[in-house]
């Protein structure tokens, strides 16, 4: 098997395990772990393939690795090193955030991750409703049934069903790690819901969603998370009406009058369910006024007096709880503690004094990182921008929560909040230059690369003589874009005697070809000039029956294209699917590619042992084509360094 029909595998496994990836987020760990075993094995794969082709670095990897280095060291000198590299699979979370930027070719792709996210939130969502009205209780190990006909199912099925101390759990084994998974998601859907332009069900599907969404974040009667969600509400809300309501929009008066009403609302159901059940110390009003429980501030007290004894490093990972009968507050109940429900306490006891200014550090950038991404989007991206500023309310939201709950030590929440900041470094991505220029490299000022246009762009179809037949090949758009990264210039060069035959007028071909721009502009590709013949030399009236050079075979498009650019056509490549295109990139001195797509596949498999010109690569598509292409450029660039 050849080695880009390999990368191409590995690039769709890519591609469909990110989506699946999205819709899984919500579900146990080891769901999600399994996913992602699999997609980093896959990304892995094929950055040792490429030798790192395509690996995209951001902003944040010198404040990511900082806290890495400090958290290895931490482990090298902690009390129990087997406990604290167990630890270490923690942070293994991040790879899949460089996995993301790096794999994540456009908004289109993004998007769809999004999608599956929402839903996937949203039947938890609802699971964990069902949850609560069936009413099976667990305490430690015991389980209560209220319905008989429950009681002869498997021990095991019945925990999954069961509320844990008339607490929801959804998906996951503890209602405060689901809680914080609820809350970080309401918050990217609540940004959808309120600020991006989607079609009227679109929006009445995610208020259903966030309206079961928030009624379950209330039955798992987790305070941290009901503080972190209001906290990145109130911040969304807050940015969100500055910038999509003119200031004399109504809607900027009475938006956050109007979600505190809908919070007290929310409140006042949960807690009278509550009442009526026979669970009102678990109500939302008993929940609230218990906050400042002094078991927690204990734990607190015990924390820092770990790290004044540990100040430089700390006592390593996973350590807090061989330490803490030495160090419990004689007041405090418990007498074992695996963490101590706040981030940075359990930061400053683990990794000393310079973890603690290291993980500061890594926020104060994300956050840093989200309003540079949110200010540099067009007012007129919507979609984009509220999802960022979605993201950056659910990176609040966590920071927030984690002044009372240590989530940064929870797998699923450590997971998702990489998912959130891949996110809006993607969209940051796309954002960097102006959209047409995204991506762009200033090297590559002389490689061009021209592409033949039926067969090889869109779908064959004889002679196109209306804008609706005109279909995009797959893959195409994402090829081009590959092509626009790199600097690379990209000419349509077409031959289109249809004019000439009089099957349609000139004018047809442009509202073609401005149809083609507008398909592939939809998803980030932007070819920089597009040529075409409407010339024969046989047929036609007038000035469309011509003996000239600009139709293929002759090479007038690739010396327009050559003067219009500064190119070296030597230094050029062509893409075409007929075996013409092949000896008209030959006659400049290009390297020439055969796609199988169009003519190509009948060509190659009938007519090849009558070509007296091969072509330098054979590819299955135009995305396979450039990929090749690109790895030629490299070569070449590697050989003129040494």
């Amino acid at each position: 098997m050849k080695q880009i029909e390999i990368e191409n595998r590995l690039d769709k496994v890519i591609y469909g395990g990110l989506i699946f990836l999205a819709a899984v987020l919500p579900l146990p760990i080891p769901c999600i772990s399994i996913v992602s075993v699999v997609l980093l094995s896959a990304w892995v794969c094929r950055m040792i393939l490429t030798k790192g082709e395509g690996f995209k670095a951001s902003s944040l990897m010198i404040p990511i690795f900082i806290f890495l280095g400090i958290t290895f060291l931490s482990v090298v000198f902690s009390i129990d090193l087997v406990r604290s590299i167990k630890g270490l699979k923690r942070e293994l979370w991040v790879l899949m955030f460089f996995l993301m930027i790096s794999s994540v070719k456009d908004i289109k792709q993004l998007k769809k991750m999004i999608k599956w996210f929402v839903l996937g939130t949203f039947i938890v969502s609802l699971f964990a409703i069902f949850q609560y009205i069936l009413g099976i209780n667990r305490v430690a190990d015991k389980i209560d049934v209220p319905f008989k006909i429950l009681s002869c199912l498997p021990k095991k099925i019945l925990r999954f069903l069961s509320l844990y101390d008339q607490r929801v759990t959804g998906s996951r084994d503890h209602p405060i790690s689901f809680a914080e998974g609820l809350s970080m998601a309401g918050i990217l859907i609540s940004s959808l819901f309120l600020f991006a332009k989607v079609h009227k069900r679109k929006k009445i599907y995610l208020g259903l969603c966030l309206s079961v969404l928030s009624l379950s974040l209330i039955f798992t009667y987790s305070r941290g998370a009901w503080l972190g969600a209001i906290a990145g509400l109130v911040f969304i809300e807050i940015i969100g009406i500055r910038s999509f309501f003119p200031s004399s929009s109504r809607i900027k008066k009475i938006l956050l009058p109007a979600t505190l009403i809908m919070l007290i609302f929310i409140v006042f159901i949960s807690s009278g369910i509550a009442f009526f059940r026979g669970e009102a110390k678990y109500s939302a009003f008993s929940r609230a006024k218990n906050f400042c429980d002094s078991e927690r501030i204990y734990m607190w007290k015990s924390g820092w007096e770990m790290f004044k004894d540990y100040p430089v490093i700390g006592i390593g990972l996973k350590n807090v709880s061989l330490l803490y009968p030495a160090y419990k507050n004689p007041a405090a109940i418990v007498e074992s503690q695996g963490h101590l429900h706040n981030n940075f306490i359990q930061i400053a006891a683990e990794r000393g004094i310079l973890g603690l200014a290291a993980f500061i550090i890594l926020l104060g950038a994300c956050l840093k990182k989200g309003f540079g991404v949110y200010l540099r989007i067009s007012e007129t991206k919507r979609y984009e921008k509220a999802v960022v500023l979605g993201c950056l309310g659910a990176v609040v939201a966590f920071i927030v929560s984690g002044l009372t709950e240590y989530n940064y030590g929870d797998s699923e929440i450590l997971g998702l909040f990489w998912f959130m900041m891949g996110i809006i470094v993607i969209i940051g991505n796309q954002e960097q230059l102006p959209a047409r220029m995204s991506g762009r490299k200033e090297n590559n000022k002389k490689t061009g690369v021209f592409l033949d246009r039926d067969g090889t762009i869109n779908q064959e179809g004889g002679y196109i003589n209306h804008q609706d037949r005109f279909k995009l090949l797959p893959r195409t758009a994402e090829a081009i874009k590959l092509l626009n990264q790199e600097g690379i210039k990209i000419m349509v060069a077409t031959n289109q005697a249809g004019v000439a035959r009089g099957y349609f007028k000139e004018k047809m071909v442009n509202v073609v070809h401005q149809k083609m721009r507008d398909l592939l502009a939809q998803e980030g590709a932007y070819p920089d000039a597009v040529y075409y013949c409407p010339h024969h030399p046989d047929v036609g009236e007038g000035d469309y029956k011509l003996d000239c050079n600009c139709r293929k075979p002759k090479t007038g498009m690739l010396e327009k294209g050559e003067k219009e650019f500064g190119l070296d056509l030597k230094q050029s490549f062509i893409v075409g699917d007929k075996i013409s295109d092949i000896k008209w990139g030959h006659k400049v001195g290009a390297k020439s590619v055969m796609v199988l797509t169009g003519y190509g596949k009948g060509e190659y498999q009938y007519q090849r042992q009558d070509w007296d010109e091969q072509p330098d690569f054979i590819a299955s598509d135009l995305y396979e084509a450039v990929k090749w292409i690109i790895r030629q450029i490299n070569k070449r660039e590697e050989i003129e360094r040494q």
